[in-house]
């Protein structure tokens, strides 16, 4: 009698350990992994280990913004996740509707309403998560793509403090290097990947090294060339000037020998500032009015 009651007691203790495995082996639908993941968002690593091995997250509308749009893998999630954590670090979501579930998919949508980059960041998202044996297999997310380019683009979001600093970076290229010649500030208020969309008289090219030709063979046939800045003014991240030119022929211009005249033109360019450095130009001069003064229209039209 003994022997059986030990027995039973044996027996009962496996059978509970066995149904409590069962109920920490037991999958989670895609209406639990949705919740699991909305709720533990600011945990990276878990987060990854909710997906399967080859796991992904679709952000659609973020091509539209030329950046990525699509990770997949766990420790590519768990980089992501990490990364948004470090400019969001409240992020977190709240307000979940669920619309439609079944056992592998479901349909919700869920709000945001934090800071990101140091801006307000309220968006609404539209998701679907599927589920494979217990793991999320994808989740696909729409958005506001206009609250994302708010956070992220310095066109959308520079301060008037931004908008002074922009300001005072392209009133530096107009004093001191197109005036005084310094190509060493030159390179540090220019993006490598600087582009002019202004086409140039003489074949330069329209990079950050063909402006800086463009401006060289500006001060050697004009060694005196300078600027009056008549106004500036800052919209987001691009900065219109409006400005005269000055100087004196004393060098080669457009293939023309020096005449040692006097010249003066208007001329009006807008450049984008970005991160602290010029990225792009487009620009209008009274090039007409320069020529005039060169006596240049008969040669340019013999050309």
């Amino acid at each position: 009698m003994k022997t059986a009651i030990i027995a039973f007691v044996v027996l009962a203790i496996v059978s509970a350990g066995c149904s409590q495995n069962k109920k920490e082996v037991k999958m989670k639908n895609a209406q639990e992994l949705l919740n699991e993941y909305l709720t533990h968002i600011q945990d990276p690593e878990y987060i990854a280990s909710l997906f399967t091995e080859d796991g992904a997250i679709e952000l659609p509308y973020l091509a539209s913004l030329d950046k990525g749009w699509r990770t997949e893998g766990r420790e590519n999630i768990k980089n992501m996740i990490s990364g948004l954590l470090k400019i969001a670090p409240g992020f977190g979501f709240k307000n979940i509707k669920v619309h439609i579930v079944t056992p592998n998919q479901v349909f919700a949508e869920y709000e945001v309403e934090t800071l990101m980059n140091g801006l307000p960041y309220k968006q609404l998202y539209m998701g679907r998560l599927e589920a494979e044996n217990g793991k999320i297999k994808l989740i696909r997310e729409s958005m506001d793509v206009i609250s994302v380019q708010k956070v992220f683009s310095t066109y959308q979001s520079a301060t008037p403090i931004q908008k002074e600093k922009s300001i005072d970076i392209v009133k530096q290229n107009t004093m001191l290097v197109q005036g005084k010649g310094d190509f060493q500030l030159f390179d540090k208020i220019f993006a490598d990947n600087y582009v002019d969309h202004t086409p140039q008289k003489g074949g330069f090219a329209a990079d950050k090294e063909g402006t800086k030709s463009l401006y060289k063979a500006l001060r050697q046939a004009f060694p005196d060339f300078h600027a009056e800045i008549h106004w500036q003014i800052c919209d987001d991240d691009m900065v219109t000037t409006y400005k005269t030119y000055y100087g004196t022929h004393e060098g080669t211009f457009l293939n023309v020998e020096p005449t040692h005249k006097k010249i003066e033109f208007i001329a009006v360019d807008v450049m984008r500032v970005q991160n602290g450095k010029i990225t792009d130009h487009w620009g209008v001069g009274d090039l007409l009015s320069l020529y005039k003064q060169l006596d240049l229209i008969p040669i340019l039209n013999n050309k």
